[in-house]
């Protein structure tokens, strides 16, 4: 059996995610921003495999050299507030 098939890192068959949900906007937002996966986590209430495999949905990549301390990115993290939105199923 080719090894290939059984495990391939690019394919994603998981469930679906809404990548228009303010939580996932928020993320987005953070990511480009170059905020560490911790940090995007604390702020989002995302876990860490979640905020990655959204980068990777967005075609971005996450940097991780920015933890969210220090004035610009405290400035940054008081302009987001998520507002978690109740589950449909």
């Amino acid at each position: 059996m080719n090894r290939r098939k059984l495990f391939n890192p690019n394919r994603y068959s998981g469930k679906k995610v809404n990548l228009r949900s303010s939580v996932n906007l928020t993320c987005l937002k953070l990511i480009n921003y170059g905020f560490h996966a911790s940090t995007i986590s604390e702020i989002t209430g995302l876990t860490h495999s979640q905020i990655y495999l959204r980068a990777r949905l967005y075609g971005k990549k996450l940097r991780d050299y920015r933890n969210g301390l220090g004035p610009i990115g405290e400035v940054v993290i008081k302009k987001f507030k998520v507002i978690r939105q109740k589950s449909t199923g």
